[in-house]
Parts: C-alpha cells; sequence; structure tokens
C-alpha cells in the first residue's frame, strides 16, 4: 500500500455566532478533509497578503464580507487519512484568524471545496467531524480571553 504525503498552507477564520456557543464551519466537499466540518479559508494567491486572502476565501465560501479580523497565530498538524490506492498523510500548516463577518452565510456548495455553510454548535464538535484546524483555534480563542 502506498503512503501518499502532501503539503498544504492556508488562511481560515473562527467566526462566533452572537452568544458564542456556535462557530461557522463549511462542510468539505474534497481533499482528504472531505465530509468533515472545517474552518472557511484557503490558499493564498500569488502576491497576496494574509489578510487579502482571508476577506477573498470569505467572501468566497460564505458569501459574506469580513468587517473584522485578529490573528491568532500560526497552526500546524498531521492528519492521515484513507485514499484510494493507499494511505495519506496531509502536513496542514495555517494561519488563523478570529473574524467577524457581514451577510447570510451561504448554505449551498460553492462549485470547490465546500458543500456549504452551516452554524455548528461547539459542544457538538468532534475530532471524528471536525478538522483538527477547528479544535486548535478553538483552543487558542479560549485561552486567548
Amino acid at each position: 500500500m502506498e503512503k501518499y504525503i502532501h503539503s498544504h498552507f492556508g488562511v481560515y477564520a473562527l467566526i462566533f455566532n452572537e452568544d458564542k456557543t456556535s462557530i461557522l464551519v463549511i462542510k468539505k466537499a474534497r481533499g482528504p478533509y472531505t465530509g468533515m466540518l472545517d474552518l472557511p479559508g484557503g490558499s493564498p494567491e500569488k502576491m497576496e497578503l494574509l489578510e487579502e486572502t482571508l476577506e477573498r476565501e470569505l467572501l468566497e465560501e460564505t458569501n459574506c464580507t469580513t468587517t473584522s479580523y485578529h490573528q491568532l497565530g500560526g497552526f500546524s498538524t498531521l492528519f492521515s487519512y484513507k485514499k484510494e490506492g493507499g494511505e495519506g498523510l496531509l502536513r496542514h500548516l495555517g494561519v488563523i484568524f478570529t473574524a467577524e463577518i457581514s451577510g447570510t452565510p451561504r448554505t449551498e456548495p460553492d462549485g470547490h471545496d465546500s458543500n456549504g455553510c452551516v452554524w455548528f454548535s461547539i459542544n457538538d464538535l468532534t475530532e471524528k467531524n471536525a478538522t483538527p484546524f477547528v479544535h486548535m483555534a478553538l483552543d487558542t480563542a479560549s485561552h486567548a480571553v
């Protein structure tokens, strides 16, 4: 069985609802995290600053505009997953921001990475239904208060 190793760098947003009991997540449509809940975000384009990536990706994936943001920090994780013909290992690197948005998040797929957005209760997040970045961001944000 072949082992496939892949690295990915992205910029992501942790977005809380008003009473801080839920966060906005996307339902992953492809890649190692397919079927899991993830933070909205993605890869920087050529010559794009992190903040520009954040605003563009939030608009693309959620259909909302960013009204404010604050950088939580840089994160990295290794994620093992099953892949056709073998096993995969994702080395995921990213910068996560807390953000506030304006607008109604899209619930329909974006045609790329997301099968739509959903407000999801923090208490219902598990290691099986949410990506490692979701848990790392929540843990870091809870210590930053």
